[in-house]
């Protein structure tokens, strides 16, 4: 047979910071837009998993009465941004009319971060040739053209009002109005205005009658308020009344009996006050009052003027701080446009964000951080280096062999200085001995013979003997060869790490220490000479959002179809990373994983429809590596988000399939290299949210999973992996080399690790 992919349909994006309009056109059976006059609709925004929403926008009718605007402000997307970031969500079209709410459109929506905009911007449409999208059965067809209905010229045809739907018909009609319509209103203008010129002073009863005279003669008769201006204008046309507050007049267009606001205006006594909006007030002299004020017309302070200091929007020079401010007095500082402070001052110094400041110092101008180090010029004080550790809860041995543990590997910051003593200590207890080893750097092996059930380990910066860091392994030690030949059923699931023969020495290492593995799985990872594959899904290039089919991209193109899994499983590799084989349409079968769509069709991915249909056996053994891509793929905010996300769904997912089921988790190191160094600190990140995630289901009950901190495990030195070296020097025998793939090592390199997560797997056994 052969499989036929469809094309998915696209999501709303909306950028965290960015205004935007979402244009709503509903189509009738022809194709031809329907007349959403006196209709009402709203976008509903809510979680993917939910039916109530957290966010309701209403529409707004455009002038052509043929489309819904939704406009999405600045502040609002960042909200939407902040719940997509962690949750798959989705929107719907809503119409509000009548008393019933009718969904007529729902997609899913695809955040991300944007650029720094004001939080205040507004979005902006034009009624001018759009795009439309039409979602048909397995494609997207988008077609170009511009408003469509009765134009002017139609109507006044229609009513007999001109001889010929025109335009030119209809210049010559309204030019007749405007000729017959003005001359008597222009001659009431030019008396009021000679009535003006004539009384001393220009009486403001002047001032309104040729105001009033000249607007007359612009507008036509103004009505008294809208009330009566829609009880005596058919609709279609417009008339102009009154009000409201705020404006002089207001020109309405009665749109279905009701009259519609268009535009407004504003008279001459408005636009003088508006001029004398700035006024100078006199205060009486205060410590905490100013002795002047710049005030608008509703009385608003736009700049006040201290004995020794100002105070205006976006500054504050000398002047008392405001009451919900967090500084102590005489503060100054600059505010950006939201009321931010991103620095003030005081007669000491500068306070900066997170609590440090600039001051003076015997070298020179200094910024000293909340903890007392320098981070910026001279000072007594030492540089404070960022010793923050990373590392899971467990350690796992096996009895055949030590276990590096690698110390810069521990570290989120890398550095060649050693800005740090780390020790690590364990008692076994008599007549064994226990072990205590020391190291700022390097590599220390720990014998399995001299550790006990719990480890510590200790970290102090060099030079601080008041305080150190520190924390208690779980630490086990299995006897191997292992007795009884125990079976383990293993899923090893990930990407190209994985695939690069991860089980394949998972299964050498099990079976020389005594096990029985079998694996389950659809695609070969690699072999080793001559010695074939294991299967598993090591998938190259996916992402966790590619797992959960939350983003459908190059890495894969289409679902294995029901019916389809022979023809499948016959593809080489290469094909099958383009199928999806665990997204299953039967969205009640228990999976709570994200909804998505594919070519049209709703999914969820299914562990338990994944193993059915392949004939697949329940493993006792996960072993998942995932994260690498979303970090090479994304920004490091929506990285971070997507590993968070997308292992809490997978890890519930297998939960709910296998409930006692063991679980290991593991994560691989990054060469010391310019390359490897560069994504490092995002790295770091995403470790340790996954060590949190790990940490926090144990703490819940869970105590089938694990964490094997294979990074610390495994030499982040040259020797493991690739590297590019010049011609050998024939005076010395060495050449020049650099690393050249900072992600996946080689060689002993992948030794290290594969040898610690086969040691988890033992000790689980």
């Amino acid at each position: 047979m052969t499989l036929a992919g469809l094309s998915p349909a696209g999501a709303l994006i909306v950028r965290a910071g960015e205004p935007m309009v979402l244009r709503v056109t509903l189509a009738r059976s022809d194709g031809t837009p329907q007349d959403l006059i006196g209709r009402t609709f709203a976008a509903s925004f809510r979680r993917s998993r939910a039916t109530a929403p957290f966010l309701m926008i209403e529409g707004e009718l455009a002038s052509d009465g043929l489309s819904i605007m939704v406009p999405i402000k600045a502040e609002v997307a960042s909200q939407i941004y902040s719940v997509g970031a962690t949750e798959a969500i989705s929107y719907d079209i809503v119409e509000l009319s009548g008393n019933a709410s009718i969904s007529r459109w729902s997609a899913r929506v695809s955040v991300d971060v944007g650029p720094d905009f004001p939080t205040d911007q507004p979005p902006v449409w034009l009624d001018l040739p759009y795009s439309e999208a039409r979602v048909l059965p397995h494609s997207i067809v988008v077609t170009e053209r511009g408003a469509t209905g009765l134009g002017q010229e139609d109507r006044l045809f229609l009513s007999g009002r001109i001889p010929e739907a025109t335009t030119d018909a209809m210049d010559a009609y309204y030019t007749g109005l405007s000729e017959q319509a003005s001359a008597p209103l222009a001659q009431a203008a030019q008396e009021a205005r000679d009535t003006a010129l004539i009384a001393a002073g220009r009486s403001s009863d002047a001032q309104q009658l040729a105001e009033a005279a000249a607007q007359t003669a612009l507008f036509g008769n103004v009505y008294a308020d809208a009330a009566a201006g829609a009880a005596a204008t058919p609709d279609g046309e417009e008339f102009v009344a009154y009000g409201p507050e705020g404006s002089y007049a207001t020109r309405y267009r009665m749109v279905a009996g009701v009259p519609v606001a268009q535009d407004s205006y504003p008279n001459r006594t408005a636009l003088d006050a508006q001029a004398a909006a700035v006024q100078r007030t006199e205060q009486s002299k205060s410590a905490d009052r100013p002795m002047h004020s710049l005030e608008n017309a509703t009385g608003m302070a736009v700049a006040d003027f201290y004995e020794k200091g100002t105070v205006s929007p976006g500054l504050n020079a000398g002047g008392p701080p405001s009451p919900d401010e967090p500084y102590e007095e005489g503060i100054s500082g600059f505010y950006t446009a939201s009321g931010f402070r991103p620095f003030a001052f005081d007669d000491d110094g500068w306070d900066l964000p997170g609590g440090a400041r600039m001051e003076p110092g015997p070298k020179g101008v200094q910024i000293i951080q909340r903890d007392g180090s320098v981070a910026l010029g001279g000072s007594e004080a030492e540089n404070l280096a960022d010793i923050t550790p990373i590392c899971g809860g467990d350690l796992a041995l096996v009895s055949d062999r030590p276990l590096p543990f690698h110390v810069p590997a521990l570290f989120k910051v890398r550095s060649d200085d050693e800005p740090a003593i780390v020790t690590i200590a364990s008692r076994k207890g008599l007549p064994s001995t226990g072990t205590i080893i020391s190291a700022s750097g390097g590599t220390i092996l720990l014998d399995p013979a001299k550790i006990g059930a719990a480890t510590s380990i200790t970290i102090r910066r060099k030079g601080d003997r008041g305080s150190y860091l520190t924390r208690t392994l779980v630490s086990r030690v299995k006897q191997v060869p292992v007795t009884g030949s125990p079976p383990i059923t293993l899923f090893v699931q990930g990407d190209s790490i994985t695939n690069r023969q991860t089980a394949l020495f998972i299964k050498s290492l099990l079976e020389y220490w005594g096990y029985v593995p079998s694996f389950v799985g659809t695609m070969l990872g690699e072999g080793s000479g001559s010695t074939p594959g294991v299967l598993g899904e090591g998938r190259e290039g996916w992402a966790l959002q590619d797992w959960l089919g939350i983003e459908q991209d190059s890495d894969w193109t289409d679902v294995v179809p029901s019916g389809g899994e022979a023809a499948y499983l016959a593809l080489v590799n290469g094909d099958k990373l383009r199928w999806h084989p665990a997204l299953n349409s039967d969205l009640a079968s228990g999976s709570q994983c994200p909804i998505v769509t594919v070519g049209g069709v709703q999914y969820r991915y299914d562990f338990a429809f994944y193993l059915a249909r392949f004939s697949l056996a329940t493993p006792t053994c996960f072993v998942i590596n995932l994260g690498m891509n979303d970090l090479l793929e994304k920004t490091a905010e929506t990285s971070l988000a997507q590993v968070i996300s997308g292992y809490t769904y997978l890890l519930d997912e297998y939960r709910r399939v296998a409930p006692t089921a063991k679980i290991v988790l593991w994560a691989t190191d990054m060469p010391s290299s310019a390359l490897g160094d560069a994504n490092w600190s995002e790295w770091a990140a995403i470790l340790a949210a996954i060590e949190k995630i790990v940490r926090d289901r144990q703490t819940a009950g869970d105590a089938n999973i694990r964490l094997c901190s294979a990074w610390l495990h495994q030499s982040p030195e040259p020797g493991g992996w690739t590297a590019s070296a010049s011609a050998i020097d024939a005076a010395t025998g060495f050449a020049t080399a650099t690393i050249t793939d900072g992600v996946h090592p080689i060689g002993i390199g992948r030794d290290q690790q594969f040898e610690a997560v086969a040691a988890v797997i033992a000790n689980f056994f």
